[in-house]
């Protein structure tokens, strides 16, 4: 009996201090904002971006530094809430937006059980709950060209593990075991959120080129080397993605070309210089890579088509469940099943309005689409705080980016940030609190 006693005294002590932890984390990330940013990144990186399993078990469930990072968060931001007036209403749309998703958890909660819909709820929890945050905050110059900073530090971090793994230095330690189909997979040694956040990165900096006179050299001159290593990493919807995002540029800026000649221009030199050196040491590979890259969706069993089948199948099906299911969605945990030929795929149909749509009906979808629409449209009128890595263009380019990312992926929980610190350019300045 004594040694029963013993034994559960320091089990309590280890609930008593993670108690006291989140506490303090939640006091912490109420006042504070970058200790749960950088927190946010770094988490992110090693759990998503490289599938490290960092999470721990508890009462039969396992719970990763992200569940807890997002739960304090929130509580974090509904504080700051309480305190505030009335909100604005691009905060408003993306605070809906957080509760739709939420209600669709709890409805799948009631159809599923807690541990299916936690399992599909959580990366929508995470990027939620980092826009509900860092919408809480006032925003100035100096705290968006921080964050912008850490997204530069993450970029750097991200091509370096990129450029050692093609050199055999080092393997970047990427979660799971890659399926080799293409010629180019080899060359993929960071997944497609990796990958984008190098764009975004480049993209960032590219904004800087089409604006004459500004400073930020150093952002200028990695946009090229971010997107070198991002067009390497061959995740051709990032191509697109970015491609989405320099003619976002062009358009709110056309005498910009002439600029944003010479940064491209350098990457393809760059790029070109590479190809050349490989192929005189007999190194083919960049070559097979490259045309296998272009050639591969415009074959019968592309990824593409297998992709758009998987989507017709799961569209079809929710339709055939009635008008609730359309409306309010199944609820998180429904699952993404479908049989493709003789195989029963149950993995993401790589489609974020998909997912939305399914779990969350058009309700969630119509949500989210309004408040980026409203966020989009807020930049374009140049409503927005500019700060000196970022104006409208470059706001408008990642946003755009952001918006042509979410058809074939779902996005990573460090863009809740991004989102969040975007929507919060472009909301009024008067009325805010510290």
């Amino acid at each position: 009996m004594e040694t029963d006693v013993l034994n559960a005294v320091p089990t309590a002590l280890i609930g008593i201090l993670g108690v006291l932890l989140l506490i303090g984390s939640v006091l912490l990330f109420t006042v504070r904002r970058w200790e749960m940013a950088a927190c946010y990144l770094l988490f992110t990186i090693m759990e998503q971006q490289f599938g490290l399993d960092m999470g721990f078990r508890l009462l039969d469930y396992t719970v990763s530094p992200m569940d807890m990072l997002s739960g304090c968060a929130v509580t974090a931001a509904g504080l700051r809430l309480l305190g505030r007036g009335r909100m604005d209403m691009v905060e408003t749309l993306w605070f809906l937006v957080f509760l739709g998703l939420l209600a669709a958890f709890v409805h799948g909660v009631q159809s599923f059980g807690f541990q299916s819909a936690t399992i599909s709820y959580r990366r929508f929890f995470y990027v939620s709950a980092g826009i509900t945050y860092m919408l809480s905050f006032p925003w100035d110059n100096r705290d968006i060209n921080r964050l912008l900073g850490l997204w530069t530090v993450a970029a750097l971090m991200l091509a370096f593990i990129a450029i050692t793994d093609w050199l055999g230095i080092f393997t970047a330690p990427v979660g799971g075991d890659q399926v080799l189909i293409n010629a180019f997979d080899t060359q993929r040694v960071l997944p497609a959120s990796s990958a984008f956040i190098l764009a975004q990165a480049g993209l960032i900096g590219l904004a800087t080129w089409s604006r004459p006179g500004e400073g930020g050299g150093y952002q200028r001159l990695l946009s090229i080397l971010f997107l070198v290593v991002m067009g390497l990493l061959y995740h051709r919807t990032v191509w697109v993605a970015t491609f989405a995002g320099i003619i976002a540029i062009l358009l709110l800026q056309p005498r910009a070309l002439a600029r944003l000649g010479v940064p491209l221009l350098i990457g393809l030199l760059l790029m070109l210089a590479l190809w050349t050196f490989q192929t005189g040491l007999g190194d083919t590979s960049l070559a097979t890579s490259m045309k296998a890259a272009i050639t591969e969706p415009f074959t019968e069993d592309s990824s593409y088509n297998w992709r758009v089948e998987g989507w017709q199948i799961l569209v079809s099906r929710a339709l055939s469940d009635g008008i609730a299911t359309i409306t309010m969605g199944a609820g998180f945990g429904v699952g993404y099943a479908r049989q493709m030929g003789w195989a029963l795929v149950q993995y993401s149909p790589h489609n974020f309005y998909l997912e939305i749509f399914l779990n969350a009906g058009l309700l969630g979808l119509g949500l989210w689409c309004l408040a980026t629409l409203e966020t989009g449209v807020r930049i374009v009128r140049g409503g927005l705080q500019a700060a000196g890595r970022l104006d409208r263009t470059g706001a408008m380019a990642l946003l755009i980016a952001i918006a042509f990312y979410n058809i074939p992926y779902t996005l990573g929980s460090e863009q809740g940030l991004l989102i969040g610190m975007l929507a919060a350019m472009v909301r009024p300045r008067s009325g805010e609190r510290a």
